[in-house]
């Protein structure tokens, strides 16, 4: 997975363009169904990504987002299958993220 990537992404999520808020609410993942690269997560993938998340303690969000990303899947996806990847994982990590703090918060 190349940085270029994820800086595009990043700087695409922050210009608080309504195209880009619409486009990423529609791929969004509901009912705590995942979808990585066209494939449904298992309950043990995303339990894996749980404890990723949780045991990843620092400010470099991008950072933890690559560790979500499997480099050999990434490779074979075209430009687009790469950036609609990238984008799951990130909505995938903002929700275990929120899910682990509000265990956190309860212990």
């Amino acid at each position: 997975m190349t940085d270029n990537v994820l800086k595009q992404i990043k700087a695409r999520l922050t210009k608080n363009n309504y195209k880009e808020k619409a486009k990423l609410k529609s791929i969004r993942p509901t009912s705590g169904i995942f979808i990585l690269a066209g494939r449904r997560l298992t309950a043990e993938e995303i339990a894996a990504c749980y404890y990723s998340v949780e045991s990843f303690d620092g400010d470099d969000e991008l950072h933890a987002v690559g560790t979500l990303i499997d480099d050999n899947v990434y490779d074979k996806l075209d430009e687009e299958g790469k950036e609609r990847y990238v984008l799951n994982a990130a909505e995938l990590y903002s929700e275990l993220k929120n899910e682990v703090l509000r265990h956190r918060k309860s212990v």
